[in-house]
């Protein structure tokens, strides 16, 4: 298994951050990150968009989204079987009152994961999360 995290604290309660992060088709509104985004936001539904990995095209994804628990987490996941499948997920974790951590990342398993995902790719992977992450801030704190 491989994997890319990033970790970023907000300036909000879970419950702010989760009110942003729970409408998933508006997500395009406040990042340019992912784009086209059609969401089922539920436990078992269906998510797709494209995805911009710092300095590349879009990538479309499909998935199913795999966590959904109000003010602690979102989850999607999908693959090929065993040649490549990605968990990825959103954590909240409350610091005080009006402060929570956000963890954001993605495990990756199979052999294209094993072949393909070196340290360089990893590191793309994780500024973009980084980058998403503080779009999200910005948007969650100027309101």
């Amino acid at each position: 298994m491989k994997s890319a995290w990033t970790r970023i604290d907000i300036d909000a309660s879970p419950s702010r951050v989760w009110e942003i992060l729970r409408d998933l088709d508006g997500w395009p509104s406040w990042t340019d990150v992912l784009r086209d985004v059609h969401a089922t936001p539920s436990l078992g539904g269906k998510i797709a968009f494209r995805i911009f990995l710092d300095g590349m095209p879009g990538l479309p994804i499909q998935a199913r989204i795999r966590e959904w628990t109000p003010e602690r987490s979102i989850a999607w996941g999908g693959g090929l079987g065993g040649v490549f499948a990605g968990h990825h997920y959103f954590r909240l974790e409350p610091l005080g009152e009006d402060r929570t951590t956000l963890t954001h990342g993605e495990d990756f398993t199979g052999l294209l994961a094993t072949l393909a995902l070196r340290p360089s790719v990893i590191r793309r992977i994780e500024r973009t999360y980084e980058k998403l992450n503080r779009q999200l801030k910005a948007r969650i704190e100027r309101s």
